[in-house]
């Protein structure tokens, strides 16, 4: 029988959603054995997106809560609010208001570039995503590998014609 310790680890704030986002710890745990549950709505206007390039590797329970008002605009690869999820899950999550630009680099979406992972019961709504190649609005680019890429229960919902726009929902690749 296997059997593993799993943590549960509270997002509470802008700041630690963007450190768990980043691939970073919020303590001593291991991540991949680690649901972070987010505790409430959180509202990024006004705030500066910065979040690191390391992996997310965890289970990041989003509870029903909104991740909303986010504007990440930057000229490197790998842009989005999940630079890279490596095995890692999202789910039970909203997104709305989401403005993410990369100056025609590649790999841009909600998560950047995914080698394996879960993505469940997540709703997008008004999001605009500007790119170059391997752009999508939840994913910009999925490796496939030794491991995965599911994907179910998906949303994206646009109320505003003029401002937002959707390219795909993923962008997938060899």
């Amino acid at each position: 029988i296997y059997k593993a310790q799993i943590g549960v680890v509270p997002v509470s704030t802008n700041d630690e959603f963007m450190q768990v986002a980043g691939g970073a710890k919020l303590g001593e745990e291991d991540a991949t054995r680690t649901i972070y549950r987010l505790t409430s709505d959180l509202d990024f206007t006004g705030v500066k997106w910065s979040s690191g390039t390391n992996p997310f590797t965890g289970y990041l329970n989003g509870a029903g809560h909104t991740v909303q008002n986010v504007t990440i605009s930057q000229a490197v690869d790998k842009t989005g609010m999940f630079s890279k999820v490596a095995g890692g899950t999202i789910a039970n999550i909203k997104f709305e208001n989401i403005s993410i630009s990369n100056s025609d680099k590649k790999q841009t979406g909600i998560v950047a570039v995914t080698e394996g992972g879960y993505f469940h019961n997540i709703s997008i709504k008004n999001i605009k995503v500007q790119g170059g190649e391997r752009t999508g609005g939840l994913i910009g680019q999925a490796f496939e590998g030794n491991v995965n890429t599911e994907i179910s229960q998906v949303s994206i919902v646009n109320d505003n014609d003029t401002d937002y726009y959707i390219l795909c929902l993923l962008y997938t690749s060899d």
